[in-house]
């Protein structure tokens, strides 16, 4: 289990007090008797938790000696953090996805088999857009779901649930999509695009060069230093190129940001029993093995990547074929051999996450970096995703994938 946040960022803002609780129990619960007598407010994540967003936790005291637990997600003010999130209009993303999308999506699931499936995100309670844009979500934590340890990786049980949650996801955005074929319009424009490219591409780059010194220390992989060298020329072009949905594909709406610390589980004793999604913020529309590179290729532990991840793809194929049985969209049904074919067609996408991402995961708590000093990488940073390159789990992880991409071809 991933242990307490600590509070490393400034106080809470001024603005975000009873009365603003307040407004979104009335308005999320429909009750406009409910009474905020006090909150008290803490911040619910460390630096390099919480990229896109400030999030704070929040237990209120009513005036019926209940007590209600949210959470607080607000717009970050100042630095490049500020201007790329406007930019990329994440919290107007974020709030239809919540709001409107997800419950929809939901519907239809309920719809066909009642009483099956659990909710993909947390319920989000209100969206305000003074004097910041926020969300006024429930607190998973309240209701028994946790976050990981990213650094350990996800054994097999944490990923079969993963798998099997993302296939339903795609599958029913696609039949929300033939209900609806207007609702995803605001989601066709990716971050992967050319008004990003200053944003995005230091991070790429910095990492991929990092990781070409390193190569070369390790006895006979010094031959990848020339091929990372030669995919990083025009990675953000072949990202963009991979990112953007193409007609004779299939295509579905994808969560965008596949990592551990977008996951919150719970658990029965010890064993895994329920997932929530979070952080719709980057979602669009693009091929869903998208979001199969990024999960497959960051998240699972070593065990799970030496043997397991032809069976998760396998997983994924077979609920995602099932979910759109249910939901009449066996249209869209894909065969195995094609959506592994389309999986390895973006490997490039897996690439960079598994080279730029990966060593951000263990780096320790106390040396991460928010937005900016990811984009906008120093010299410590680089330094110390240096250090994580050369020896470790990340050193056995990309030594395996470099070798396996090239047995494919994918070099």
């Amino acid at each position: 289990m991933a242990e307490e946040v600590q509070d490393t960022r400034p106080s809470p803002p001024c603005w975000l007090d009873k009365n603003v609780i307040q407004t979104a129990l009335r308005e999320g619960d429909g009750d406009p008797t409910i009474t905020v007598l006090s909150c008290d407010i803490t911040m619910a994540n460390a630096v390099g938790d919480g990229y896109t967003s400030d999030m704070y936790r929040v237990v209120a005291k009513l005036q019926d000696s209940n007590e209600r637990r949210v959470i607080v997600k607000c717009q970050p003010l100042g630095g490049q953090r500020e201007e790329m999130i406007k930019n990329l209009n994440a919290f107007e993303t974020e709030r239809k996805m919540l709001m409107e999308i997800l419950p929809s999506m939901c519907k239809l699931l309920e719809g066909a088999k009642p009483g099956e499936y659990e909710p993909f995100s947390a319920k989000c309670l209100y969206f305000g857009e003074d004097p910041v844009q926020f969300l006024v979500l429930e607190d998973l934590r309240h209701s028994g779901f946790t976050l990981v340890e990213m650094a350990k990786g996800l054994d097999l049980t944490h990923c079969k649930l993963v798998v099997r949650t993302l296939a339903r996801f795609h599958a029913s955005s696609l039949a929300l999509l033939e209900a609806n074929p207007s609702i995803l319009q605001n989601h066709r424009k990716t971050i992967y695009t050319e008004e990003f490219r200053k944003d995005v591409t230091p991070f790429y780059n910095n990492s991929m060069k990092s990781l070409e010194k390193t190569v070369l220390q390790w006895p006979g992989y010094e031959k990848y230093a020339e091929k990372i060298k030669n995919i990083r020329k025009n990675i953000y072009d072949r990202i963009m190129d991979t990112a953007r949905a193409k007609y004779g594909e299939l295509n579905t709406l994808v969560h965008g940001d596949c990592h551990s610390n977008n996951m919150m589980f719970r658990y029965s004793d010890t064993c895994v029993t329920d997932i929530r999604l979070v952080d719709f913020q980057t979602c669009y529309y693009s091929s869903p093995t998208l979001d199969l590179q990024y999960f497959l290729r960051v998240c699972p532990n070593e065990e799970v990547r030496r043997s397991g991840i032809d069976g998760l793809i396998k997983e994924y194929h077979s609920t995602f074929s099932d979910t759109l049985d249910i939901l009449n969209c066996s249209a869209h049904k894909i065969t195995l051999e094609k959506l592994k074919k389309e999986f390895d067609e973006h490997f490039i996408f897996g690439f960079a996450v598994v080279t730029s991402f990966l060593p951000l995961i263990f780096v320790d708590p106390s040396q991460r970096q928010d937005l900016d000093g990811i984009t906008n990488p120093n010299d410590d940073l680089t330094n110390t995703v240096e250090n994580i390159m050369v020896d470790g789990p990340f050193e056995r992880i990309i030594k395996q994938f470099l070798v396996e991409s090239e047995n494919l071809g994918l070099l």
